[in-house]
């Protein structure tokens, strides 16, 4: 076996590959690329309270464009509680129990589908301790 073709190519002419070959893949990533698109979320209150069992019911609906999105994974987390649901043509609905330390609290809500960009909003759901 003749190995003195693969050691005789010079060194640079192997980096200029190399480094072409990265260069047009970085060219035509840009030129394919196409970012995934932005979910639509929203929830049916903008201030909740606790029941007289200290439970809150949020109904949240997912939009992916102009479609409502099925199988998209909601979490609702803070106060000391987490739930989560799937979605099902859009909509979903969470039972939480938060513990309320004092007159009110914010809750988090992550939402995330396969082929759009994660939904997050920190302290987005107000909660105020009910009247039970």
């Amino acid at each position: 076996m003749d190995d003195k073709g693969v050691f005789g190519i010079p060194l640079r002419l192997l980096i200029s590959i190399v480094i072409g070959g990265m260069a047009l893949a970085t060219i035509l990533q840009l030129f394919y690329y196409k970012p995934a698109e932005s979910l639509d979320v929203t929830w049916n209150k903008d201030v909740y309270s606790t029941d007289s069992d200290g439970y809150i019911t949020i109904k949240v609906f997912v939009k992916g464009g102009e479609k409502n999105l099925s199988n998209a994974q909601v979490v609702i987390n803070g106060l000391g509680d987490i739930a989560s649901n799937i979605t099902n043509n859009g909509k979903t609905i969470l039972k939480l129990k938060p513990k309320m330390n004092s007159d009110e609290g914010y809750l988090s809500i992550e939402v995330r589908a396969n082929g759009y960009q994660k939904f997050f909003e920190k302290d987005a759901i107000k909660v105020v301790k009910g009247e039970g």
